[in-house]
């Protein structure tokens, strides 16, 4: 059967309203007509035959446009640089479908491998596909497909021996151990009923699960490979009765266990953090703050971000169950001083879960570099994903930094560095109280950092809005009124204290609705140094910035939005001559990067390009390429298109075709102007010419 193909659901399937007597069978494919006539190929090569359906995927290192080059084979290339969605679907039904099983015989015929990475590995940058390229799925079950953002997938892996729930918005949920074998037929059975996901194996229930946050109530059902081939056969949809059983009261269990080749953390049988790529390393990647809500962040597990800790670091688990406690104990490289970690994660029926960490650094020698005695510096993935044709999209609504301040009423700010750079506020107005706390919104949550009665520093909080990445530091006002650049002596000891957990979105609206600007904030600093172009797609075909779904972008420089003249609409960028400076030092820019700006770029060539407008400017107008960071040494041409202008000079389109894109880490893209009058940019461009 040709891949290419859409097939059209039948109008039986049509007809279906899910809520029919379960006895009666809705749909039934057993041969290669009847699958045929009922399921949508949406990717990948499918063929039917006398049981039912195989489908293949092709395996990540034979598809074009992957290939390493000058990259190591790490989950940053495989994720970002090189991103590709390797599910193959195929579905059926529409998406008003409500409480159904889907059941099907499968036969892996060609196991996926599990060689490789998985989300998670190596600070990745990901967003409502966080874990949906999971490396060793042979084969996945979808019910209430509502779309790409929107769905249940039970998936199977020979090579890991498990059957994974993994839910958009809430990452894996549930994973039970089943030894699948190569060539063996299992019957599979996953039924959606309520807000219940139970799913069997052979007539034996392996996993029931009752999805309490924001539950998938209707979507198509649905069948798909990754790496692999695989048959099913006897494919069946029945409409069944909603389960209305309450969820049971949850009782954390934690417990360390290997899984996927990694340590985790489980919350009974839900994956809810892992030690990095080891224990000994002191990170947390893949945090959850909620049970069955994706994965917010990660936490460092140093007493101090500003020191180079030595590799032998003594990583211990002290208590699991109710309480799952541990400790990193590490020394410093030159051995000036010494620090341990201490965590206490718990489980709180109206926060969540709760991951406390006290810190204690010792001095060692009589040393003079400033201590920077960070308690936290994670990095918030959920509020940031390459959104492209090929990618679910960003996130659906911009930030904001809540923060309990010294200066009394709670504050609120939209998230960004610009507390630090090129203006807002000031580091006072940053400050936590004693007790208070500092927290960013991620999609209607928000990630707090309460900093408990007993810390005894001042800390002011930060937001980086192109790295998505929350700070909490020590105050540069000192700390217990000790300047913090005073040489530290021999067998001082500083601790620390802080709490990390999450608001649920009622909390969050109630804070922004008490919350008031701080006082140094300048309103007048958010268009100037913030945002411009707000038209929806402002031609970033294959590339959406860090702030939003909508594509406003986030500019450093000396630049003003212009409401009354635009390319095509009536909004623009607009730049005076006379403030950028003769060499264009305060033109604007932005740093891009292939997860945090605008990847993943799978193409083979780029063209990178605006639209220049001018009014009696004289002088030139560039874009250009700069600061190109490769992870090896390689030479390119001069990246830039510049545009002379003498005078008057109507919408001029500037660009420059490149192949940089797809083999950077990092660049920086400027709109040099460099002469006296005014100019108008818009509709600034990053689009993929050729194959992808």
């Amino acid at each position: 059967m040709n891949s290419r193909v859409r097939m059209i659901v039948t109008a039986v399937l049509l007809g279906w309203c899910g809520l029919g007597k379960a006895e009666s069978a809705a749909l039934a494919v057993s041969n290669a007509v009847d699958f045929g006539k009922s399921f949508e190929i949406v990717s990948g090569d499918w063929t039917a035959n006398d049981h039912g359906a195989v489908g293949v995927s092709p395996r990540y290192r034979d598809v074009p446009g992957t290939a390493l080059g000058d990259f190591a084979d790490d989950a940053h290339t495989y994720f970002v640089v090189h991103a590709v969605n390797l599910w193959r679907y195929a579905l059926t039904g529409t998406t008003n479908w409500d409480n159904y099983t889907l059941e099907t015989t499968v036969k892996i015929l060609s196991p996926a491998p599990v060689a490789g990475v998985r989300p998670g590995q190596g600070s990745v940058f990901m967003n409502y596909q966080w874990g949906r390229e999971a490396m060793g799925s042979d084969a996945a079950l979808l019910v209430r497909y509502a779309g790409p953002d929107r769905n249940y997938m039970v998936r199977l892996s020979s090579g890991f021996g498990h059957v994974e729930l993994w839910k958009t918005k809430g990452g894996v949920v549930r994973v039970a151990p089943f030894a699948f074998a190569a060539d063996k037929d299992y019957k599979v059975a996953v039924t959606a009923a309520g807000n219940w996901i139970v799913v069997a194996v052979d007539g034996r229930e392996l996993i029931r699960y009752c999805d309490t946050v924001d539950p998938i109530q209707t979507g198509k059902a649905g069948i798909a490979v990754r790496e692999s081939k695989v048959q099913f056969a006897d494919i069946r949809v029945s409409p069944v009765a909603a389960i209305t059983d309450k969820a049971p009261k949850h009782k954390a269990d934690f417990k360390v266990r290997t899984w996927v080749g990694r340590s985790y953390i489980f919350d009974g049988d839900e994956p809810i953090a892992h030690f990095g790529d080891r224990p000994d390393s002191p990170f947390l990647e893949e945090v959850k703050f909620v049970p069955g809500l994706m994965p917010f962040c990660t936490l460092t597990g140093t007493p101090s971000w500003g020191i180079d800790w030595k590799s032998n670091i003594e990583f211990r688990i002290v208590r699991d169950g109710a309480t799952l406690g541990w400790t990193w104990a590490m020394e410093e490289k030159n051995g000036n001083c010494k620090g341990v970690s201490t965590w206490a994660l718990t489980y709180e029926p109206k926060i969540g879960y709760v991951w406390d960490h006290k810190t204690k650094l010792t001095a060692l020698t009589d040393d003079k570099q400033r201590w920077a005695f960070d308690l936290a510096d994670p990095c918030l993935y959920q509020t940031v994903a390459p959104a492209t044709s090929k990618m679910p999209a960003c996130r659906t609504n911009a930030n904001y930094a809540l923060w309990q301040g010294t200066n009394g009423p709670c504050n609120s700010f939209p998230a960004n560095h610009q507390f630090k750079n090129a203006g807002g506020t000031t580091e006072g107005d940053r400050l936590v109280k004693q007790g208070g706390f500092w927290a960013t919104t991620v999609d209607d949550w928000a990630v707090a950092f309460e900093l408990p009665a007993d810390n005894p520093f001042q800390y002011a909080g930060d937001y980086c809005h192109w790295g998505l990445d929350q700070h909490l530091s020590p105050s540069s006002l000192g700390i217990n009124g000790e300047a913090t650049k005073k040489p530290v002596k021999k067998g001082a000891v500083y601790e620390g204290h802080v709490r990390m957990y999450a608001f649920p979105p009622a909390k969050v609206r109630e804070l922004l609705a008490q919350s008031v600007p701080p006082p140094s904030a300048n309103p007048a600093l958010l268009s100037q140094l913030m945002l411009v172009h707000e038209e929806p797609t402002n031609h970033f075909s294959e590339c959406v910035n860090a702030v939003a779904g909508d594509s406003k972008l986030r500019w450093l420089g000396q630049y003003a939005i212009d409401r009354s003249v635009g390319h095509g609409d009536s909004i623009s960028m607009r730049i005076d001559g006379a403030k950028t400076g003769a060499n264009g030092d305060n033109s604007p820019w932005m740093e891009m990067g292939p997860s945090y700006r605008s990847g993943p770029y799978t193409g083979l060539k780029y063209r990178i390009g605006l639209w220049v407008k001018a009014d009696n400017f004289k002088g030139k107008v560039a874009i250009r390429a700069k600061d190109i960071t490769f992870p090896s040494k390689r030479d390119i041409p001069k990246q830039e298109a510049e545009l002379a202008i003498d005078g008057k000079c109507d919408w001029t389109h500037v660009s420059f075709e490149t192949d940089f894109p797809r083999l950077a880490h990092f660049w920086k893209m400027y709109i040099d102007v460099r002469g006296e009058g005014t100019v108008w940019v818009d509709d600034v461009e990053i689009v993929p010419l050729g194959p992808t």
